[in-house]
């Protein structure tokens, strides 16, 4: 069993098309590259479920049999819940912050800026063997980026950002405007923009602490905020927007003789399997993956990916090539419905077994 500290800093909705390190070019993400530069990152990482209970609990699985002192601090009241149901955690503090009525004026003023703050001064307590995990709501709590942030992500004939803080969760109609969606995307990189900033901040003063050479990092999210890709917004889905995720894993916050520079892997993985690696055990590669959100599954290998509902599976497949059709916007379902019926068959042989 790894005796190194472990900090797990954990976003919400933070998509795996979001960070630069993933290839997103419209917002720029300085921390999360040099991040990237030092970690080990996880191309193909996956969240069981988009569904918030479901998706921590199974991330929390890879502590189940960890012998250090395991803490949980969050912003969420709905985290902190899920924990006390658990049995994962020994000590769990849940932060109050004030619910933002407006934009901030800066970044230093925004929500994420005192959740940041607060991690910060619990990191320095963390002793050697032990996990601290930090879960922050992320793009699912308020969305109040200074106007500026949201400004910098439109052109000059784009109508203005929307001012509102409280998230957007909707359907879209078919023939929504195309502008509405855009000013959702622009409110989103603000609030990427704000995380970045704090994230660079935080990995200095981490870097600084004592031990730091002895602590290593893992940032993550449970799940991905959806921004209109199939038509929902704010919704969970079984698209790669919901159940792909980032995944960074630092070896040391402070490495003795320099850094042995970054990596990455293409292994398919959840993210509770690379989480209990990195702790000590040992997990098989995964065949074929399997994620489920209510009466819907998403299954998934090296070449497919196939959505359906339990109930009528044949009539409501969906069915991806990967990992080319990256959006999965070209169901070929219909083409192929060998390659269908067979993932139907091996995802309902897995899901037996559970």
């Amino acid at each position: 069993m790894s005796r190194k500290a472990t900090i797990v800093l954990s976003i919400d909705g933070l998509s795996a098309s979001l960070p630069g390190p993933y290839g997103n070019t419209t917002v720029d993400t300085p921390a999360l590259n040099r991040l990237a530069s030092v970690s080990r990152l996880y191309d193909f990482c996956f969240a069981r479920s988009p569904d918030p209970q479901a998706s921590r609990l199974t991330m929390w699985s890879a502590l189940q049999d960890f012998e250090g002192h395991r803490t949980l601090m969050t912003d969420s009241r709905e985290a902190a819940g899920h924990a006390h149901e658990s049995a994962f955690f020994e000590s769990i503090e849940t932060l109050e912050l004030a619910q933002p009525i407006a934009l901030a004026a800066s970044i230093a003023e925004t929500s994420a800026a005192d959740f940041f703050a607060h991690a910060v001064e619990k990191a320095n307590g963390i002793q050697g063997g032990d996990v601290l995990w930090l879960h922050h709501r992320g793009l699912f709590g308020p969305w109040d980026a200074p106007l500026e942030l949201r400004m910098q992500f439109a052109d000059e004939e784009d109508p203005d950002p929307p001012t509102e803080v409280s998230r957007p969760q909707l359907t879209l109609e078919h023939d929504v405007d195309p502008d509405l969606v855009l000013g959702f995307q622009q409110s989103a990189y603000g609030q990427l923009a704000v995380i970045d900033a704090l994230l660079e901040l935080f990995l200095q003063q981490l870097a600084a602490m004592p031990g730091a050479e002895d602590v290593q990092l893992v940032v993550v999210s449970p799940r991905g905020y959806p921004l209109g890709e199939h038509g929902l917004v704010g919704i969970p889905n079984l698209h790669g927007e919901s159940i792909h995720v980032p995944f960074f894993h630092c070896p040391s916050l402070n490495p003795q003789g320099g850094s042995p520079g970054g990596s990455r892997t293409g292994e398919m993985i959840f993210v509770e399997q690379a989480m209990h690696r990195i702790l000590g055990g040992q997990w098989p590669e995964n065949p074929l993956m399997v994620a489920t959100l209510g009466n819907c599954v998403a299954t998934l290998n090296e070449s497919w990916k196939l959505i359906y509902d339990r109930d009528n599976p044949i009539e409501t497949s969906q069915l991806f090539v990967r990992p080319d059709d990256r959006w999965e916007v070209n169901n070929v379902s219909r083409r192929c419905r060998d390659v269908a019926e067979d993932l139907l068959k091996r995802a309902g042989q897995l899901l037996a077994k559970e």
